[in-house]
């Protein structure tokens, strides 16, 4: 991923949040017969390695997790608020007309080794710390011993645990440091008049970024 020192984030701190927030991550393997995409909820446990690690699980009827061996090199994607930035929304435009369009977004990469859980016992520890995961604060949050047992033992049947220990966390937050102040107010007041909470987010995520100048 190309990255200005300006937009490049490494606080693990930061990385973590986005993760939390948007756990749905694109999975990227290499492969002999090329790239091998996925789209998976993933769980971050901070403490698992020296940059956390990743959990998630899959379907086993997929044949590509029978012939991939463990310890095999992956990046996960994972995407926080974006938008399309109008040059409509900059006070420069006004001024001398040097603007253009442009999309804000912030996004983090993460690498490491993938590890296949497939043992009973630990692929339903895997299933319990995700469930707690995701219901974690959640008003009357289910528990995965409320299912019956032979039906849970029946659905873990049919997936294979994912763990992916992080090596390298790289993270870009592309959202108008380059501006001058009083485009960045505009644009961000822009995006919190919009339709969308992503963009509501958006311009949160500018205000809490410090500008260049």
């Amino acid at each position: 991923m190309h990255s200005q020192p300006l937009f490049e984030v490494r606080d693990p701190a930061r990385l973590h949040e986005l993760i939390r927030a948007h756990a749905l991550g694109t999975l990227i393997i290499q492969t002999v017969a090329g790239p091998y995409v996925d789209h998976l909820p993933f769980a971050l446990q901070p403490d698992g390695g020296r940059l956390g690690r990743l959990e998630t699980h899959a379907a086993r009827d997929n044949p590509f997790w029978s012939q991939l061996p463990d310890g095999v090199d992956c990046t996960v994607v994972f995407s926080g608020p974006n938008a399309y930035i109008s040059p409509s929304w900059y006070p420069s435009r006004q001024l001398h007309g040097r603007v253009q369009p442009s999309w804000y977004y912030s996004v983090v990469h993460a690498r490491g080794r993938l590890r296949q859980v497939r043992d009973a016992g630990a692929l339903h520890a895997g299933v319990r710390r995700m469930t707690e995961y995701f219901e974690r604060g959640r008003p009357e949050a289910w528990r995965v011993d409320e299912a019956p047992a032979h039906f849970t033992e029946a659905l873990l049947a049919h997936i294979v645990g994912i763990e992916i220990e992080i090596d390298e966390l790289v993270g870009k937050w592309q959202v108008g440091q380059q501006r001058n102040q009083a485009d960045r107010e505009g644009i961000a007041a822009a995006l919190a008049r919009a339709d969308t909470p992503a963009e509501h987010q958006l311009a949160q995520t500018m205000l809490a970024c410090a500008p260049r100048r």
